[in-house]
Formats: structure tokens, C-alpha cells, sequence
């Protein structure tokens, strides 16, 4: 027998961070090229830099 869920569970948005984690996902499975910062805790301290030409801003929505 499952265990019933709570009601209000339903009605729970999906997080910003799993939005753009699958967006970065869609994207690389597309061929296009990701400079993803790993949204979320890193497991490891770390220097990253880039050229600010490449940067640029996705909407998700």
C-alpha cells in the first residue's frame, strides 16, 4: 500500500533551479554549447572565468 501524500503537494511549483538544470539538459542534447554553473552546493571549491562574450542570459519561461 503506497503512502498517502500530503494534499497541498500538488499545488507545489517546480523549483527555479530544476527548471534551468533541465533547460541546460534540453540544450546540450540539442548540440548547442552550455557553460552551465552548477546551480545548487558545489561538492568542491573552485575558480571558473570566462570571456563575458559568451555570456548570455535564457529566458525559461
Amino acid at each position: 500500500m503506497l503512502p498517502a501524500l500530503n494534499p497541498l503537494i500538488p499545488g507545489v511549483k517546480e523549483s527555479a533551479t530544476r527548471a534551468i538544470n533541465l533547460k541546460a539538459l534540453q540544450m546540450r542534447s540539442e548540440g548547442r554549447e552550455v557553460y552551465h554553473f552548477g546551480f545548487g552546493q558545489s561538492s568542491c571549491p573552485h575558480r571558473f572565468s570566462m570571456p563575458r562574450s559568451k555570456l548570455k542570459v535564457i529566458s525559461i519561461r
